[in-house]
């Protein structure tokens, strides 16, 4: 079956109007002939996913000089999270752009963290426990998340088998951008190869990470994690809003998720469903709020608090 390219197929962006006594004002709608596709490409991956050898997707990490660890977890999160790496590691190949420097599955309550309670993944950016910078870890929900649907009031499990359901509603209320299981693994791989190309180009706050030492990055790196709002006080509310209503509620927590969350949604729009592989370039321009690109295109180059730009 051939399948044609997301961004002829599908409408990210397609938003309920907005009005002041909606409750719920980012709303997300699926085309449905999208839809459709990739509820018949999930039966395929499912299958795909239970014959799994994480062990295989370890070796093939190894290859790649990224040493993997999957085998945390049930046996469905280790096969899903395996599976999933693989196929986001395809598509950074075709980009040719830079993989974690490792990859690894917690039970994030040991981590003993409030911010991470339900969270999918993590990318390091500084010190983090034993592990290296720019390592990408993976929740293995050792006690499922619950989220309460706020339209029907459903309890919603969030963990990896229930995975298919929780992400398409957290897109539905604008939380994320794009309801595909592929997005917590493309958006951390993208946290990691934005650090690299922040690290490569302005030096690294941790010494011995494989960069030039620099310990002014530390402070960039906190203005990355800061709302834009806070950023520029005379366009940045502008600037958060519509990054909230084009990408994602999440993206406009702060500049790091605004470009991981674009750059997910972005390759989603120009994936097979099935391959899980890109059939076009997919960051040619395609927000229409000017000032959203220049913010994200400045947080990747870490041009930010200079002066120079907007943010």
């Amino acid at each position: 079956m051939k399948i044609q390219p997301l961004a002829k197929t599908i409408n990210f962006r397609s938003l309920t109007p907005y009005m002041s006594i909606n409750i719920a004002p980012y709303d997300r709608t699926i085309n449905p002939d999208w839809e459709k596709i990739y509820h018949k490409s999930c039966y395929f991956h499912m299958a795909n996913i239970n014959g799994t050898q994480p062990e295989r997707v370890e070796k093939y990490f190894e290859q790649q000089g990224v040493p993997a660890t999957f085998k945390t977890g049930s046996e469905f999160a280790k096969k899903f999270v395996a599976y999933c790496c693989y196929h986001a590691a395809e598509m950074f190949k075709q980009l040719k752009h830079v993989l974690p420097s490792k990859i690894d599955m917690e039970d994030f309550e040991k981590f003993n963290i409030p911010d991470l309670d339900g969270a999918n993944a993590l990318t390091t950016d500084n010190q983090f426990f034993n592990y290296p910078i720019r390592t990408v870890i993976f929740n293995t929900f050792k006690k499922p998340n619950v989220v309460i649907n706020k339209y029907t009031g459903e309890k919603i499990v969030h963990n990896w088998e229930n995975f298919f359901n929780s992400q398409v509603y957290q897109h539905k209320i604008g939380f994320l951008s794009t309801p595909h299981f592929l997005s917590p693994f493309l958006h951390e791989f993208a946290h990691s190869f934005h650090e690299h190309n922040i690290f490569s180009k302005k030096g690294c706050h941790m010494q011995n990470a494989g960069y030039k030492y620099n310990p002014q990055t530390a402070t960039l790196m906190q203005i990355l994690r800061t709302p834009v709002d806070r950023l520029n006080l005379l366009i940045g509310p502008h600037i958060n809003e519509n990054i909230k209503r084009t990408i994602s509620i999440y993206g406009g927590t702060n500049l790091n998720e605004a470009f991981a969350e674009g750059y997910t949604n972005n390759i989603i729009n120009h994936m097979d469903l099935f391959k899980l592989r890109l059939t076009s370039y997919p960051f040619a321009p395609q927000n229409s709020d000017v000032n959203v690109v220049q913010a994200i295109n400045e947080a990747f180059e870490g041009a930010v608090a200079d002066n120079k730009g907007i943010v």
